[in-house]
């Protein structure tokens, strides 16, 4: 569940930025902080808010970064869907199918919210029933001064998606990616924008601390901890 969360915090479009940004999120009441650095030329890093992992996104190809012991290990977005792909063929055949047949998460309009100063358009998970959560999924401001931020999440939340290409397939992020197309989001999952810089970000953010590994090294780094006899 924590890798799943990091990925869907975690993106496609090629529209390039056009200055560096910086943007907080914060969930209050919590530790967790996402930070999502854009670059001019386009290029992406996050700290998606557990210590030692991040992404980097370098020329429209992804990249997970995850600290060990020996040093950072940099992981291609692609060798990730194998490898999660490879790791869901030896699963039990029913569970394989309710995942690849996981419904669409829909999501329903429901007023406006204020975060932080800034207002969007509130959207809630929504039940087979019709039923709402109870708490929103996303706030999405259309403002113009935010849309930057807004490509930028978009692109995360693609390169995600297609990490996760060899268990569900996209069809179930199917709405929550359209919903997040419409806009900015100012709240994502419990995180509310705090804050957006425009100051320049220094080019080494977004290189790569290591050569990213083979896929054989990324099998052996997600491969399933060993049980103990």
């Amino acid at each position: 569940m924590k890798l799943l969360a990091s990925l869907l915090l975690a993106i496609g479009i090629t529209s390039p930025a056009v200055a560096d940004l910086t943007a907080k999120y914060a969930k209050p009441g919590t530790a967790f902080v996402m930070t999502v650095e854009i670059a001019a030329n386009g290029d992406l890093r996050g700290d998606v808010g557990q210590p030692g992992q991040s992404f980097v996104t370098r020329g429209g190809h992804g990249f997970f970064l995850r600290a060990t012991p020996t040093g950072t290990v940099v992981m291609r977005v692609e060798d990730i869907g194998t490898v999660m792909a490879e790791q869901m063929a030896k699963l039990d055949p029913q569970f394989r199918t309710r995942m690849r047949n996981a419904p669409v998460l829909k999501l329903a309009a429901k007023g406006e919210l204020t975060i932080n100063g800034r207002t969007g358009t509130a959207y809630y998970m929504q039940g087979a029933d019709g039923t709402l959560s109870q708490a929103p999924w996303a706030v999405i401001s259309k403002d113009p001064a935010l849309a930057e931020l807004g490509t930028a999440m978009v692109r995360q939340f693609e390169m995600s998606i297609a990490a996760m290409s060899g268990t569900m397939g996209p069809e179930p992020f199917a709405d929550m990616l359209a919903v997040l197309k419409t806009g900015t989001p100012i709240l994502f999952v419990g995180a509310e924008l705090q804050s957006v810089d425009p100051s320049p970000i220094p080019a080494a953010r977004f290189e790569l601390p290591a050569q990213s590994e083979t896929l054989d090294g990324v099998r052996k780094l997600m491969a399933p901890p060993t049980p103990k006899p």
